[in-house]
């Protein structure tokens, strides 16, 4: 069994608490992008959004957003299907924790794979640690630390992995509350385009919203 400091690194304090506070998804992703890297040392980092249906497609965010990167995204979108982690993530629901390579790759090893030749290896990526976020029968979220030059120690495996519930929920949570903004929008557009006077009233008596007919009523 690894065992790590309880105390952890000094930024672990302020980074969970900026990630609860992570309101929206895009906030999320910046702050786990530019900061996670910084924790479990990493050369690049990757937010990978994989939606299946009606048909595959590919959201990627990158740290850091490089030209060389960038020019890949496409090439990594094609063959998105071959990374060992996404097929395990789909198919063995009890492994659905942070992966390293050396977990999730085929007796060939991750090198042998049609990803790795076309994308990880002219990008000089020699290990990652896949951190999945959401994993739905459509839909996969996880965010990806690349190293170049050296593998991901176990010290630093376990420490990722005491950290992923709270990258779980704090995802989820963003996600909910976008759904929440998204609904209580449609709400009000639909009550206004009603023409009638609705006033919404918090218990202490002030209000929280209203309809243009009903403000003119106060």
């Amino acid at each position: 069994m690894t065992f790590i400091s309880t105390e952890g690194p000094p930024q672990l304090s302020p980074f969970l608490l900026d990630l609860y506070a992570a309101r929206k998804s895009q906030r999320f992703i910046h702050h786990v992008l530019s900061s996670l890297p910084k924790m479990v040392l990493s050369d690049s980092a990757f937010y990978l959004d994989l939606a299946r249906a009606p048909r595959p497609r590919l959201t990627a965010i990158t740290w850091p957003s490089t030209s060389s990167i960038k020019r890949l995204i496409p090439i990594f979108a094609r063959y998105v299907a071959h990374h060992p982690a996404f097929a395990l993530w789909q198919h063995r629901p009890d492994q659905l924790r942070v992966l390293s390579w050396a977990q999730c790759a085929t007796h060939d090893g991750p090198g042998s794979s049609t990803l790795h030749r076309h994308f990880y290896g002219p990008l000089g990526i020699t290990d990652q640690l896949a951190v999945p976020l959401s994993v739905t029968s459509d839909r996969l979220s996880c965010i990806c630390l690349h190293r170049r030059e050296s593998t991901f120690s176990e010290t630093e495996q376990a420490y990722l992995r005491l950290l992923h519930p709270h990258l779980t929920q704090a995802f989820h949570q963003s996600g909910l509350l976008r759904r929440l903004h998204s609904d209580r929008a449609r709400l009000r557009k639909l009550v206004n385009a009603l023409h009638h006077a609705v006033i919404a009233v918090l218990p202490d008596g002030h209000i929280a919203w209203a309809t243009r007919p009903g403000w003119t009523l106060l």
